[in-house]
């Protein structure tokens, strides 16, 4: 009897163990954003079903690591999503190309996976948003031996009675453990402004302080990345315009103390964190996107915020330069090439004087590297000063001759001078882009990080025991437009690998010379002669610019302080030729208008005083004249009058000194040859005939003759009476004689 009832008990617990064991694989309600979330917090309903993969730990998995993977689900469709499952799916083998991993990862490709792990999903509401966090456990991983280590997909897909209704594609990176030489890595970032912050520091004083502040900010943020195999290549004009020379005041934290700088990033890659072994999916809040709790990059403060670094601008920027990576780009990022094919070599010259100039005050930096603004040809390195000894090339020129099962390094050398030539996928990878295919896309911070790792372990993988020099260079449109904490956490995926290194320039141009005397330098094709972008600055867009700036130098020479008035948009020639304008060409126009526009201020700010008609009636005369300015300084100017008639003639031009805020009267000298009604037109020059002021016209009435018949008048009533007294007192002579007589 009591056998029986331990039988029926053991019966009731399998039971029980059957009905509870799928249950431990049902998600608990996916945490606490799983819920639907009300209709103004949702997102659109596009009609589908979507999911992302947010967060990989770790990263980069050692061989007996778990896998724990969360993402975010959209339920667009106007139905509840109620018997869907989530699959988890990883690669079965190792990607062993560049090309083939970024085509899968773009899903333009399958490839063979291994599903990891199913579970069921809560029921999710029309419009409504949730998030999973699944682990998969090390056995479920379909790994194989340590000589497939490299770049795996991991493909999550949500699914609904075996139909994929979304999934999402991103890249987790197996580490065996294997010993590799490392490849060197050395990365170039642009520090150069765009187009939109270009036309903020050229409106001077008037530019709105948020927004200068807001690029102060990512100009030091983009700085603080700097570190071994990290090369910053820094507009001057840019540091310049944000006052490099100025110190601003400490940081202070809340209680009046000064803050604390937050230390620089390290390159030595962090311990992941050890992820639950438990298969199930868990309700613990979903883990960070970060791989590991390293230190990431420092960043400036957003505008409004308090500074959260005590070190100014300039003092980043010597910090840079002790790296011994900082390359000081020609003056406002000229657009060398351009100026190559213009053939204008003196303003190229005057780009790097200018940099050199700069840097002497810095007391850091070097102008001997140039990073090229299009396609590199033979007349871009023949235009470049003889004290560039390295150049950077664009990704993509110089292809190899030679058949290789690998890609070599990116070093070469052209007459004498060093040329790096970036790996054009890395770098698209850097700046957030996957180029695969034809239109290009914008990555996720996860994505890029796991895309930049895999390509690096799969050139790694080429020649495992013979490193190489890989040059990786961030577009500048990119750089200006890039997060400098989202950067520096993808300069930590490049650096800290255990396949990778970092690598100065110096180093690289040291090797490359060596090798270059060894003989060792695979083959590239020669530079050709000139290539033309339909971006690039024309001689018409040059025109404009010198034209433009010849017009505020003109308006700058009758002011006491010009620079306090026009302040950089008397530089448009150099601000027009920057690099980053390829990426707007209208934008140039507008730019150049723009600077050009600067001298309406002093032009309607100087104008003579309106008058009443004036009656002139006398062939010369001095013709009053009051000048009127609403500057804030004083202001030369030459008044110039020109009548509609010939019978008003001016001798001469009379040059006057306004006084700010004030007026000035002025005498110019007429005559008038006629008469009649003349509109005389007051215009205010500079030295050299350039209008300053608002013209004005006056009317006058020029009567010459009427002084002349007057003075005849006079002289004649002077005359008669002249004579009349004569005649007068003769007869009272004669009466007084005659009167003595008798």
């Amino acid at each position: 009897m009591r056998a029986r009832a331990l039988s029926g008990i053991a019966a009731l617990i399998g039971c029980l163990v059957l009905v509870l064991a799928p249950m431990a694989l049902l998600p608990a309600p996916l945490g606490p954003t799983a819920a639907a979330l009300p209709a103004a917090d949702a997102p659109p309903a596009d009609g589908r079903v979507s999911v992302s993969v947010d967060s990989l730990v770790p990263e980069v998995l050692a061989s007996d690591q778990d896998l724990q993977v969360s993402g975010t689900i959209v339920n667009g469709t106007d139905e509840p999503l109620e018997s869907a499952d989530l699959v988890v799916q990883v690669q079965r083998s190792t990607e062993i190309t560049l090309n083939g991993l970024e085509s899968w990862l773009a899903d333009e490709r399958d490839a063979q996976l291994s599903t990891a792990i199913t579970t069921g999903l809560s029921a999710i509401e029309p419009g409504a948003t949730a998030t999973f966090a699944v682990t998969v456990p090390a056995k479920n991983l379909p790994l194989g031996g340590s000589a497939e280590w490299g770049p795996r997909g991991v493909q999550v897909s949500v699914t609904e009675n075996g139909q994929s209704l979304a999934r999402d594609r991103t890249i987790v990176v197996w580490d065996a453990g294997v010993a590799v030489d490392p490849t060197r890595v050395t990365v170039v970032v642009p520090v150069v402004a765009s187009p939109t912050e270009m036309n903020l520091l050229a409106q001077g004083d008037e530019a709105d302080p948020t927004a200068v502040e807001a690029l102060r900010a990512r100009v030091e943020g983009l700085l603080s990345l700097a570190r071994p195999g990290v090369v910053l290549a820094v507009d001057p004009a840019l540091m310049t315009a944000l006052g490099t020379e100025q110190d601003r005041p400490s940081p202070k934290d809340a209680n009046g103390a000064e803050a604390t700088p937050t230390p620089a990033p390290t390159t030595e890659p962090a311990p992941a964190p050890t992820p639950p072994t438990e298969p199930a999916p868990t309700t613990e809040p979903a883990p960070t996107t970060e791989p590991a709790p390293a230190p990431t990059p420092t960043t400036a403060p957003a505008p409004g915020s308090s500074p959260d670094t005590a070190h100014t601008l300039a003092e980043a920027l010597k910090g840079a330069g002790r790296t011994g990576n900082l390359v000081v780009l020609p003056w406002a990022d000229a657009d060398v090439s351009a100026l190559a094919h213009l053939g204008e070599g003196n303003l190229t010259t005057g780009a790097f004087t200018r940099a050199d100039e700069a840097v002497a005050a810095w007391g850091t930096g070097s102008t001997t590297t140039a990073l090229t603004s299009g396609p590199l040809d033979a007349e871009t390195l023949a235009s470049l000063p003889q004290t560039v000894s390295t150049v950077i090339a664009r990704p993509g020129d110089l292809p190899v001759t030679e058949d290789l099962t690998y890609a070599p390094a990116g070093t070469t050398t052209i007459d004498d001078r060093v040329v790096l030539v970036p790996e054009a996928s890395v770098s698209e990878a850097v700046g957030g882009i996957l180029g695969a295919g034809s239109d290009p896309t914008a990555l996720s911070d996860l994505d890029a990080r796991g895309l930049l790792r895999g390509q690096l372990a799969i050139l790694t993988r080429q020649t495992p025991y013979h490193g190489r020099d890989v040059v990786v260079a961030l577009d500048r449109a990119d750089a200006a437009a890039a997060d400098p904490a989202e950067l520096g956490t993808r300069l930590e995926a490049i650096l800290t690998s255990s396949w990778t290194q970092g690598r100065d320039l110096g180093a690289v141009v040291a090797d490359a010379l060596e090798q270059q005397s060894e003989g060792e330098q695979v083959q590239r094709d020669d530079p050709p002669e000139q290539v033309l972008d339909e971006a690039e600055p024309s001689g018409t867009d040059l025109n404009a610019a010198t034209q433009a700036a010849g017009h505020l130098k003109s308006i700058g020479s009758v002011l006491a302080d010009p620079q306090a008035l026009l302040g950089p948009a008397t530089d448009v020639v150099a601000t027009s030729l920057s690099t980053l304008w390829r990426t707007d060409p209208r934008g140039r126009t507008a730019h150049i208008a723009q600077a050009r526009a600067a001298g309406d201020v002093v032009v309607q700010s100087l104008t003579a005083a309106p008058s009443s008609t004036i009656n002139v009636i006398s062939a010369t005369a001095d013709l009053p004249l009051r000048i009127v300015s609403g500057l804030d300084q004083a202001a030369t100017v030459r008044v110039h009058l020109a009548p509609s008639s010939k019978r008003l003639q001016i001798d001469h031009d009379v040059t006057v000194t306004v006084p700010a805020q004030g007026q000035a009267t002025v005498l110019v000298p007429i005559k008038a040859v006629g008469s009649g009604d003349v509109d005389l037109s007051i215009e205010l020059l500079a030295a050299d005939g350039t209008v300053v002021g608002t013209p004005m016209t006056m009317r006058t009435r020029v009567r010459a003759s009427w002084e002349t018949v007057g003075t005849r008048v006079a002289a004649g009533l002077l005359v008669a009476l002249l004579a009349g007294g004569i005649t007068r007192t003769v007869r009272r002579g004669r009466r007084q004689d005659r009167k003595a007589t008798a």
